[in-house]
């Protein structure tokens, strides 16, 4: 969507404005927060389109600094405090959308689990709620509409709004949920429980606009409520962008769909810049993820995209995004990692990406900062483009100023504290600016410790010694498991012996595990394995399960830890530990893993289900993986050893036997097994041999 900001970021009145919201908001002083707000609205409805606009101003009321759950409780202050207000309730409801998002996960679809939906349409009441309590505050709603429409898009609409815009009394879904539901619906109110419990009391009458839906607007909801956003304010750039999205054909539309959208009735209005904004985020279908450097034929089909797209007739702040992105694209082809921690960097592709963000650095300063500043990273310190390190410095500057980029602060702070980038050392002024960054940090998912570590190896040692050593004595696990790598005598992927030091590796390790490091905890477990013997291989097993409880898939100990815990189990007695390394590893490393993650699992699964190794042998199950493993490798080690032994081959009749008793058996599997084998798909699905 639309950043908002002008070509030289946020200007010295934007930061004061925002210092003076947040200020009121913590303050309580709501009625100067509503009088800070109102303006900018209001030129917002008159058609303007200056930028920071109303919805920047919306987001940036709260500190970006606080979780979630906080953000979510100082929205709830301000309605009990305020209840006349029309924006303390817009915040309510998007603190309760952002609820909703992190509830159901950014997994796909088909992998989040029904605990998870239920938790988030719980929260999208909410969300919807606040926003109704906001539509008659206000003479002119869009954004309280707007929100209604972005949050209904993703979580459909709640039954009880469609009953009352029926004409019926609004009722609680929870009865008929926690019965349909049996074992996801506690879940489901443990998982809200973060945020609250489920909405007590429903609306019972609606605001006159919304009243009287007709039966076409029951059945094209994205249309209904992106026409009331329009009626309040014509030719609004963001509302169409969003409803775009959802023609992207993973949400059951088409790049048809799209074009017809583009160059129809709704967007007759709009000039060609925006238009152009639109033809955009059609692209986006595709060219938001980045093909790998071996994929020749898509690196060049966007190349030429992204050509095509910047000669359009473009706004500044949109063609720095192009830009931006497209750096994205190129770094990804100038990094070269053939082996493992062993990373070259392409000079042409690299200077490259350091044009791009050159360019849109001189069209929009904060789309640099907050989407291609890792980027500029990786050209200054990493391929030492020329010239790039003069550009970070200025960007690095503009961080320590803007002030809410986790990790544009910790470059600054990093800078100021010892005097690197052309920065006076000044350690008092950096204290505050590295506080708010670490805070920033865990908001945003910003690594500081991979931060400390790529300072350590290509910036300053001592400088990323000295940020490790502060974080860790703050009680940071992650910067713990650092300083053990580093004094068993790496770190950042890089050799580093003169720091060996076993006292000091052990003690670090220790604490990094008591502290909840994933890595570290990984790696302990690896060394009880290795050490052999009954109780080191139970603590193991416990350290792994750790790992798969709060390690997300993806991240870098998941799939090692499936991997293990599979072998580990599989390779003892104990039938319950193997039925649990199915369940919570190899069937989740097929589901989430990678190609390589797939295949491993896939093999391994065939093999089991076939043997009965800890689990009923199942003859069906083991065609399934066994077919799944060859879809990615027909030429695997496991599909090739396996695939005689399930088809029956070299057995008189045997192909015909192996095929009854597959069949056989598929009706022997339990809806449990079912669901973790296949997800939704249906029993009627036919499977047939290798």
């Amino acid at each position: 969507m639309t950043n908002g900001i002008a070509k030289d970021g946020l200007s010295v009145e934007d930061l004061a404005w925002r210092t003076q919201a947040r200020t009121a908001l913590q303050e309580h002083n709501h009625a100067a927060l509503d009088a800070l707000l109102a303006p900018h609205e209001q030129a917002w409805l008159d058609g303007a389109r200056t930028l920071p606009g109303i919805r920047w101003r919306l987001r940036n009321v709260q500190d970006k600094a606080l979780t979630l759950d906080e953000r979510l409780q100082q929205a709830q202050r301000w309605v009990a405090a305020a209840p006349h207000s029309y924006y303390a309730w817009l915040r309510l409801g998007a603190c309760w959308q952002d609820a909703a998002s992190e509830l159901r996960s950014a997994d796909v679809a088909a992998l989040v689990e029904d605990s998870q939906w239920l938790a988030a349409q719980l929260a999208s009441d909410h969300a919807v709620y606040a926003y109704l309590q906001a539509i008659p505050l206000s003479s002119r709603p869009a954004l309280a509409l707007d929100g209604i429409k972005r949050i209904t898009s993703y979580l459909r609409e709640p039954n009880w709004l469609l009953a009352l815009q029926a004409g019926q009394p609004a009722q609680s879904d929870e009865a008929a949920l926690a019965e349909h539901y049996p074992q996801a619906w506690p879940q489901a109110l443990q998982l809200l429980s973060r945020f609250g419990a489920p909405l007590q009391e429903l609306p019972d009458s609606l605001p006159p606009l919304l009243r009287g839906r007709s039966q076409d607007d029951f059945d094209a909801p994205l249309a209904y409520w992106m026409r009331l956003v329009l009626e309040q304010r014509p030719d609004d750039l963001s509302t169409l962008e969003d409803t775009l999205y959802f023609l992207y054909p993973r949400w059951g539309g088409s790049h048809e769909a799209m074009e017809d959208f583009i160059e129809g009735s709704w967007c007759r209005g709009l000039d060609l810049a925006q238009s152009n904004a639109l033809r955009w985020r059609k692209a986006q279908d595709w060219l938001a993820e980045s093909p790998q450097r071996d994929d020749s034929e898509t690196v060049a089909a966007q190349e030429r995209a992204y050509a095509q797209i910047l000669d359009w007739h473009l706004d500044r702040n949109l063609r720095a995004e192009v830009l931006t992105q497209r750096a994205g694209l190129r770094y990804r082809l100038g990094r070269i990692e053939e082996a493992e921690d062993d990373v070259q960097w392409d000079a042409q592709h690299m200077q490259a990406v350091f044009e791009d963000l050159q360019q849109a650095w001189a069209l929009d300063r904060d789309m640099v900062l907050h989407e291609g500043l890792s980027n500029l990273e990786a050209c200054t310190w990493f391929a030492h483009v020329d010239g790039a390190e003069a550009l970070f410095a200025q960007v690095v500057d503009y961080a320590a100023r803007e002030g809410d980029s986790a990790i544009g602060l910790l470059w600054a702070a990093t800078a100021i504290e010892h005097g690197l980038l052309g920065q006076k050392a000044d350690p008092v002024r950096a204290a505050p600016l590295l506080q708010r960054a670490l805070k920033l940090a865990q908001q945003d998912n910003t690594s500081a410790v991979t931060f400390a570590a790529n300072l350590f190896c290509d910036v300053s040692q001592a400088a990323g010694l000295s940020l490790l050593q502060r974080m860790a004595e703050a009680g940071d696990a992650g910067a713990m498991s650092a300083l053990c790598d580093l004094y068993k005598g790496r770190l950042g992927g890089r050799d580093q012996p003169q720091f060996v030091d076993a006292g000091k590796a052990a003690y670090w390790q220790e604490r990094a595990v008591e502290g909840g490091d994933l890595i570290a905890t990984y790696n302990l477990g690896v060394r009880l394995v290795a050490a052999g013997g009954a109780e080191n291989e139970a603590r193991a097993r416990e350290l792994y399960l750790r790992c798969l409880d709060e390690a997300e898939a993806g991240e870098r100990v998941w799939g090692p830890t499936c991997r293990n815990l599979a072998c580990l189990a599989l390779d003892g007695q104990n039938d319950a530990h193997k039925r649990e390394a199915v369940e919570r590893a190899l069937i989740p490393l097929w589901w989430r893993g990678d190609d390589d993650d797939k295949v491993w699992a896939a093999g391994y699964l065939a093999d089991i289900y076939h043997a009965g190794n800890g689990v009923p042998a199942n003859a069906f199950l083991a065609l399934t993986w066994l077919q799944r493993a060859s879809e990615i490798d027909p030429e695997y080690v496991d599909v090739v050893r396996m695939a005689p032994l399930i088809n029956g081959e070299g057995r008189w009749f045997g192909a015909s036997r192996a095929r009854k008793q597959q069949e056989q058996d598929r009706q022997q599997v339990d809806s449990a097994t079912w669901a973790l084998t296949f997800g939704q798909r249906s029993q009627d699905s036919d499977l047939t041999a290798v």
